[in-house]
């Protein structure tokens, strides 16, 4: 019990910070696509696309449709115009119709030596008429390529050096951009920028500094700023007893660091897993959020990295062996909502959901929750839904955080974020349950 309390007093101090600044400028560029205000996707805010969904509908929610899939779903599935793209753990891309479920294609995403190859690297990203996805190949290496919204067409396809570990993607109308670790000393964790028309390599940038590179790690998501050509990034660094983890800001524009926030924790303290950064606004600024390793949320100023404030995440003591993972925020309605999931190894012990008020990060509301799941929840109007362990979808009041007494049996285990649009959820699965299939399912309000 004394050793709980040590932990949970070490938990509640200031938190130690350091942080860097590079002195540059970074263009407007007019000519870009909108911002992260249209598309969610590049802000990293699990939130719906024009919702139609709220408390009142949620119990009038029905299963429409389901597309059964070798390998199941456990990336995010990405609903564009009146069609569904996503990516099977068999490595295929689909394309679906939103409303019905039926197939318009799929292919084969592969450098003809499948067993050097794994999972995607997340949903990847649509932009214009293209879907550029990154699949990870064993020890490294692996394949970018570049399909055709409509027919499902190769554009072009790379090959990824070894050493060289997908994480993610991101586009901005110029160019694409592969967020990568780097596996060994020849290779470095960073941003790798490819031409859009043609994959051709242009620049990488290493955001992790110099020394023992192997042991830098980015986060799985990034939030990009298009307009201005940014790019937020999460490093996660450790070196011996010593773990840090960063938030970086990129200028994509001249493929430099414009600044990079952190803060260090030693290996008998308590850490908060996730760091992942999103992007909104207050008073019409744009702001960086994110969770980072010693249990504070923070919000930064985008253009300098300023901190506006920081709060910690009430979430209680960190047991011996057992840490917490939060999941990417759903900021809408004047509220940060953050679910932070304790784990056991791969089983989750519980999960908490907190909401913290836009403007100072004052707590509004916690709640533990017995249904803990293993991806990020959706934030639709004044709804808040997620997955739990078992397959099955679950709501809450973003408003007070009031449990809904309703849930719906989706079926297998969720470990994709769910997607939102319009009146409808999409929701993938892995592995089959009795009551369910691998694969996506469609639910919608009657």
């Amino acid at each position: 019990m004394r050793d709980s309390n040590i932990l949970l007093d070490q938990f509640k101090r200031t938190p130690r910070f350091y942080e860097y600044h590079y002195d540059r400028t970074c263009p407007s560029l007019s000519a870009r696509p909108d911002s992260w205000q249209v598309r969610a996707v590049h802000a990293n805010n699990r939130i719906a696309d024009q919702p139609q969904i709220d408390v009142l509908r949620y119990k009038r929610l029905r299963q429409i449709w389901t597309f059964t899939c070798c390998g199941g779903v456990g990336v995010k599935p990405i609903v564009n115009g009146e069609r569904v793209y996503f990516l099977s753990g068999g490595g295929y891309a689909y394309c679906v119709n939103k409303r019905s479920g039926r197939l318009l294609w799929k292919r084969m995403i592969a450098l003809g030596r499948e067993a050097e190859l794994k999972d995607f690297a997340g949903p990847g990203i649509t932009l214009g008429d293209c879907w550029y996805v990154a699949r990870r190949g064993l020890g490294g290496g692996g394949l970018l390529a570049c399909l055709n919204l409509h027919t499902g067409c190769l554009h072009w396809q790379i090959t990824l050096p070894d050493g060289v570990d997908p994480v993610g993607v991101q586009a901005d109308g110029e160019n694409v951009y592969l967020l990568a670790n780097g596996l060994d000393s020849a290779q470095q964790t960073g941003i790798y920028a490819y031409t859009q028309a043609q994959g051709q390599a242009l620049w990488s940038l290493a955001v992790a500094g110099s020394g023992n590179l192997h042991e830098a790690t980015l986060g799985a998501t990034a939030a990009l700023l298009l307009k201005e050509r940014r790019l937020y990034v999460s490093v996660h660094k450790r070196r011996g007893w010593r773990r840090s983890e960063e938030v970086v800001a990129a200028d994509l524009s001249s493929g430099s660091l414009l600044w990079k926030y952190g803060t260090r924790v030693c290996e008998s303290e308590p850490v908060l897993a996730g760091g992942v950064p999103a992007l909104f606004k207050i008073s019409g600024k744009v702001m960086v959020g994110a969770p980072l390793q010693d249990g504070f949320y923070y919000c930064f100023e985008a253009d300098t990295g300023k901190i506006r404030w920081h709060t910690r995440l009430e979430l209680g003591p960190f047991p011996a062996g057992n840490g917490w993972q939060a999941d990417a925020a759903s900021i809408g309605g004047g509220k940060i909502i953050i679910t932070a999931r304790q784990l056991s190894g791969r089983e989750v012990i519980q999960q908490k959901m907190l909401a913290l008020e836009i403007h100072s990060g004052r707590q509004l509301w916690r709640t533990r929750s017995p249904f803990a799941g293993y991806s990020s929840g959706v934030l639709c109007n004044d709804l808040f839904v997620w997955a739990d362990q078992k397959g099955m979808l679950r709501g809450c009041d973003s408003q007070n955080g009031g449990a809904l007494k309703r849930s719906f049996v989706n079926g297998g285990e969720v470990a994709a974020d769910i997607t939102a649009q319009g009146d409808c959820l999409y929701v993938g699965a892995l592995d089959p349950a009795a009551s369910g299939t691998p694969g996506l399912t469609a639910w919608q309000v009657e």
